[in-house]
Protein backbone atom coordinates (compact mmCIF):
# COMPACT_ATOMS: atom_id res chain seq x y z
CA UNK A 1 0.00 0.00 0.00
CA UNK A 2 1.36 3.35 -0.98
CA UNK A 3 0.45 6.55 1.52
CA UNK A 4 1.17 9.08 -1.28
CA UNK A 5 0.34 11.93 1.39
CA UNK A 6 3.23 11.07 3.52
CA UNK A 7 6.10 11.10 1.07
CA UNK A 8 8.13 14.36 0.55
CA UNK A 9 8.47 15.45 -2.84
CA UNK A 10 11.82 13.82 -3.49
CA UNK A 11 10.34 10.45 -2.57
CA UNK A 12 7.01 11.09 -4.79
CA UNK A 13 8.92 12.07 -7.97
CA UNK A 14 11.04 8.62 -6.88
CA UNK A 15 7.69 6.90 -7.06
CA UNK A 16 6.15 8.58 -10.24
CA UNK A 17 9.38 7.76 -12.13
CA UNK A 18 8.92 4.04 -11.12
CA UNK A 19 5.72 3.80 -12.51
CA UNK A 20 6.23 5.68 -15.49
CA UNK A 21 9.77 3.07 -16.05
CA UNK A 22 7.20 0.11 -15.42
CA UNK A 23 4.59 1.21 -17.90
CA UNK A 24 7.25 1.58 -20.96
CA UNK A 25 8.19 -1.72 -19.63
CA UNK A 26 5.23 -4.08 -19.60
CA UNK A 27 4.59 -2.18 -22.97
CA UNK A 28 7.03 -1.33 -25.68
CA UNK A 29 5.13 -1.48 -28.07
CA UNK A 30 2.86 1.58 -27.29
CA UNK A 31 5.69 3.88 -26.96
CA UNK A 32 7.78 3.41 -30.35
CA UNK A 33 6.68 5.89 -32.73
CA UNK A 34 4.36 4.92 -34.59
CA UNK A 35 4.62 7.18 -37.98
CA UNK A 36 7.04 9.07 -39.41
CA UNK A 37 7.55 11.67 -41.64
CA UNK A 38 10.10 10.46 -45.20
CA UNK A 39 12.53 12.55 -46.46
CA UNK A 40 13.26 16.24 -45.54
CA UNK A 41 11.33 18.31 -43.11
CA UNK A 42 11.93 21.46 -45.22
CA UNK A 43 10.82 22.56 -48.22
CA UNK A 44 12.08 25.27 -49.61
CA UNK A 45 10.25 27.07 -53.05
CA UNK A 46 10.95 29.70 -54.92
CA UNK A 47 8.00 32.04 -56.05
CA UNK A 48 6.41 35.14 -57.59
CA UNK A 49 3.54 37.03 -56.50
CA UNK A 50 0.72 35.66 -57.67
CA UNK A 51 2.30 32.17 -58.38
CA UNK A 52 0.43 29.14 -57.43
CA UNK A 53 2.78 26.04 -56.56
CA UNK A 54 2.50 22.80 -55.29
CA UNK A 55 4.21 20.44 -52.63
CA UNK A 56 4.32 17.19 -50.53
CA UNK A 57 5.11 14.99 -47.68
CA UNK A 58 5.20 11.62 -47.28
CA UNK A 59 4.09 10.01 -43.75
CA UNK A 60 4.86 6.30 -43.18
CA UNK A 61 2.71 4.20 -40.86
CA UNK A 62 5.63 1.69 -39.33
CA UNK A 63 2.75 -0.15 -37.03
CA UNK A 64 0.71 -3.24 -37.61
CA UNK A 65 -2.54 -0.84 -36.77
CA UNK A 66 -4.40 1.55 -38.42
CA UNK A 67 -2.90 5.20 -37.53
CA UNK A 68 -4.94 7.85 -37.52
CA UNK A 69 -2.86 11.47 -38.89
CA UNK A 70 -3.75 14.82 -38.00
CA UNK A 71 -2.58 17.69 -40.47
CA UNK A 72 -2.75 21.47 -39.25
CA UNK A 73 -0.59 24.60 -39.80
CA UNK A 74 1.21 26.92 -37.51
CA UNK A 75 3.62 29.75 -37.77
CA UNK A 76 7.21 28.93 -36.53
CA UNK A 77 10.02 31.27 -35.03
CA UNK A 78 13.11 30.42 -33.80
CA UNK A 79 15.62 32.04 -31.92
CA UNK A 80 19.58 32.42 -31.81
CA UNK A 81 19.25 30.44 -28.54
CA UNK A 82 17.92 27.70 -29.92
CA UNK A 83 14.22 27.73 -29.06
CA UNK A 84 11.52 27.01 -31.51
CA UNK A 85 8.25 28.71 -31.51
CA UNK A 86 4.84 27.43 -32.48
CA UNK A 87 2.44 30.28 -32.97
CA UNK A 88 -0.94 30.54 -34.34
CA UNK A 89 -0.93 29.90 -38.31
CA UNK A 90 -0.08 33.79 -40.12
CA UNK A 91 0.34 35.42 -36.83
CA UNK A 92 3.79 36.57 -37.25
CA UNK A 93 4.99 39.32 -39.85
CA UNK A 94 7.00 36.49 -42.09
CA UNK A 95 4.61 33.91 -42.13
CA UNK A 96 2.79 32.21 -45.66
CA UNK A 97 0.81 30.07 -43.89
CA UNK A 98 -2.40 31.61 -45.18
CA UNK A 99 -1.10 31.21 -48.43
CA UNK A 100 -0.99 26.83 -47.77
CA UNK A 101 -3.58 24.34 -47.94
CA UNK A 102 -3.44 20.85 -47.14
CA UNK A 103 -5.31 18.49 -49.04
CA UNK A 104 -6.50 17.07 -45.83
CA UNK A 105 -7.00 17.70 -42.19
CA UNK A 106 -6.99 14.56 -41.50
CA UNK A 107 -5.81 10.72 -42.60
CA UNK A 108 -5.71 7.22 -41.71
CA UNK A 109 -2.64 5.09 -42.78
CA UNK A 110 -2.80 1.72 -43.46
CA UNK A 111 -0.66 -0.47 -41.47
CA UNK A 112 3.17 -0.66 -42.97
CA UNK A 113 2.17 1.77 -45.82
CA UNK A 114 3.02 5.16 -46.89
CA UNK A 115 1.08 8.40 -47.41
CA UNK A 116 1.50 11.55 -49.54
CA UNK A 117 -0.10 14.55 -48.14
CA UNK A 118 -0.31 17.41 -50.73
CA UNK A 119 -0.68 21.06 -50.06
CA UNK A 120 -1.34 23.71 -52.28
CA UNK A 121 0.28 27.26 -52.14
CA UNK A 122 -0.88 30.32 -53.83
CA UNK A 123 1.79 33.25 -53.05
CA UNK A 124 -1.03 36.61 -52.73
CA UNK A 125 -0.49 39.43 -56.05
CA UNK A 126 1.01 41.70 -54.20
CA UNK A 127 4.12 43.15 -55.53
CA UNK A 128 5.53 44.65 -52.34
CA UNK A 129 6.28 40.90 -50.96
CA UNK A 130 9.95 40.47 -50.92
CA UNK A 131 12.45 37.71 -49.05
CA UNK A 132 11.73 34.67 -47.58
CA UNK A 133 8.12 33.80 -45.73
CA UNK A 134 7.38 30.55 -43.99
CA UNK A 135 5.10 28.37 -41.59
CA UNK A 136 5.07 25.10 -40.27
CA UNK A 137 3.08 22.00 -41.46
CA UNK A 138 1.95 19.46 -38.76
CA UNK A 139 1.83 16.05 -39.05
CA UNK A 140 0.96 14.37 -35.98
CA UNK A 141 -0.12 10.97 -34.78
CA UNK A 142 -2.55 9.98 -32.67
CA UNK A 143 -2.53 8.03 -29.45
CA UNK A 144 -4.37 4.48 -31.00
CA UNK A 145 -4.90 2.41 -28.51
CA UNK A 146 -8.50 2.88 -26.50
CA UNK A 147 -9.11 2.12 -23.52
CA UNK A 148 -10.95 -1.26 -22.22
CA UNK A 149 -14.46 -0.06 -21.16
CA UNK A 150 -14.60 -1.23 -17.22
CA UNK A 151 -11.15 -2.55 -16.75
CA UNK A 152 -8.61 -0.82 -14.07
CA UNK A 153 -5.79 0.62 -16.01
CA UNK A 154 -2.01 2.53 -15.53
CA UNK A 155 -1.05 3.05 -19.40
CA UNK A 156 1.03 6.05 -21.32
CA UNK A 157 0.70 6.70 -24.50
CA UNK A 158 2.83 9.43 -26.57
CA UNK A 159 1.74 11.74 -29.39
CA UNK A 160 4.56 11.89 -32.18
CA UNK A 161 4.30 15.37 -33.76
CA UNK A 162 6.31 16.20 -37.01
CA UNK A 163 7.10 19.66 -38.07
CA UNK A 164 8.35 20.40 -41.81
CA UNK A 165 9.06 23.86 -42.72
CA UNK A 166 7.56 25.23 -45.52
CA UNK A 167 9.36 28.68 -46.56
CA UNK A 168 8.79 30.50 -49.97
CA UNK A 169 11.23 32.79 -51.23
CA UNK A 170 10.35 35.95 -52.85
CA UNK A 171 12.09 37.85 -55.61
CA UNK A 172 14.16 40.61 -54.05
CA UNK A 173 15.68 44.19 -55.56
CA UNK A 174 19.62 45.07 -54.58
CA UNK A 175 22.70 42.84 -54.65
CA UNK A 176 24.52 41.66 -52.42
Amino acid sequence: MFLLHATSSRAHHRLAATWAAAAMLASPQALRAQIAVVGNTVDEQTGAPGQRYEGSVVVRNFSGQPQSLRIYQTDYRFAADGSSHFDSAGTTPRSNARWITPSASSIVLAPRSDVTVNYSVVVPADDSLRGTYWSALMLEGAPSAAPVVGARQVGLSSVVRYAVQLATQLPTAGSR
